[in-house]
């Protein structure tokens, strides 16, 4: 066991005009990377991803305007979600960090990585988890999508109860990981029930425009090293999308993870965890 496997701290940090909380993991000296969750989701949902690569990387995980214990804000949009994930980058000191953002996060990871290719620098790496613009453009996978954010308006149980229903409900699932995804999204409503603590209502508008994120040809302007990953089982991302993305990009590649749908931590994190440390070592 590393000086730092248990080395795991929660931090809030003004950016945006908003207040961000955000979770590090390991050497603040060692090369950084920087995760970014998907819609509904947080950053604690990356503990297991994150200390398995703490011996060797500094990792931040961050929830997102409208996220866990960071602020609802009074506008959500992908660029928003760009530029906060840039302005925190830079209040860390990041400098040039890999980058792994699942769905929602990675769509705001590459949106990203292309402003910064305007600005004529790059990020060092980049990992997109089950996201591409053309799943995005898709109409039907933003309305799933939406109908989960409906059905998370509502007040749920306590949290050991709404766990095992989804454990039950997700035979693919990995349990610890399920469980880490429930228990940390919800908190006590004021009438004694528990809530979800993402702003459900106000991150409805991310999925009635998608434009900011549709257009692919924004990916060859990336020329660090890209992968583009993909759940066997996905209902988002087709396998001949996932290949034609990562084409997309001048150093991409397309790797599939099976045992896996669209949330690939929580179904396959061990999978997860060896294919983006094989993909950030070799990654400059």
């Amino acid at each position: 066991m590393s000086a730092h496997a248990l080395d795991s701290h929660d931090h809030f940090l003004e950016a945006n005009g908003l207040r961000f909380h955000y979770r590090t993991h390991g050497n603040p000296a060692a090369p950084p990377i920087l995760l970014l969750h998907s819609i509904t989701g947080h950053a604690w949902e990356w503990d297991r991803i994150a200390r398995a690569l703490q011996d060797e990387y500094y990792v931040v995980a961050l929830d997102q305007r409208g996220h866990g214990a960071t602020d609802h804000a009074d506008a959500y949009s992908w660029g928003a979600l760009a530029d906060d994930a840039l302005a925190v980058g830079e209040a860390l000191g990041l400098g040039q960090p890999r980058v792994a953002g699942h769905s929602m996060g990675g769509a705001a990871a590459y949106l990203a990585a292309a402003r910064l290719a305007e600005a004529g620098r790059q990020f060092a790496a980049l990992a997109l988890v089950d996201v591409t613009p053309a799943a995005l453009a898709d109409a039907s996978v933003r309305d799933r999508v939406a109908g989960f954010l409906r059905m998370l308006r509502e007040p749920a149980a306590e949290p050991s109860t709404v766990t095992a229903e989804w454990i039950a409900g997700s035979p693919q699932a990995d349990a610890d990981q399920m469980r880490a995804y429930v228990e940390y999204n919800l908190v006590p409503a004021e009438d004694g029930r528990w809530r979800w603590r993402h702003d459900a209502v106000g991150l409805e508008a991310l999925l009635r425009d998608a434009s900011e994120v549709t257009d692919a040809s924004m990916l060859r302007a990336i020329t660090c090293p890209t992968l583009v990953l993909r759940g066997a089982d996905s209902f988002a991302v087709a396998p001949e999308d996932a290949a034609g993305t990562a084409r997309t990009f001048p150093r991409g590649r397309a790797q599939e993870i099976e045992g896996a749908g669209h949330d690939i931590h929580i179904d396959a994190p061990d999978a997860l965890i060896r294919a983006l440390r094989a993909f950030f070592h070799d990654a400059p």
